[in-house]
């Protein structure tokens, strides 16, 4: 669990970083990667705020992926 979670906060800050310098689409991707991670790791920690956090998170990084 500890490794999940540390895995997600890195690739959110390496992907807030990326997105940063306006590399697109990679900076998104990996935003949401991390928030993919987050979601995993709020699943498995049974944390109900976490996850829906996570889950808008995650459907608004899908769909401005797939409209831009």
């Amino acid at each position: 669990m500890k490794t999940i979670k540390q895995l997600a906060t890195i690739t959110i800050i390496i992907g807030t970083g990326i997105n940063h310098y306006g590399i697109y689409p990679l900076g998104p991707i990996i935003l949401t990667l991390g928030t993919i991670l987050w979601t995993w790791g709020a699943v498995l920690m049974r944390d109900k705020e976490l996850i829906i956090t996570n889950v808008g998170v995650l459907l608004i990084g899908i769909i401005a992926l797939t409209l831009n």
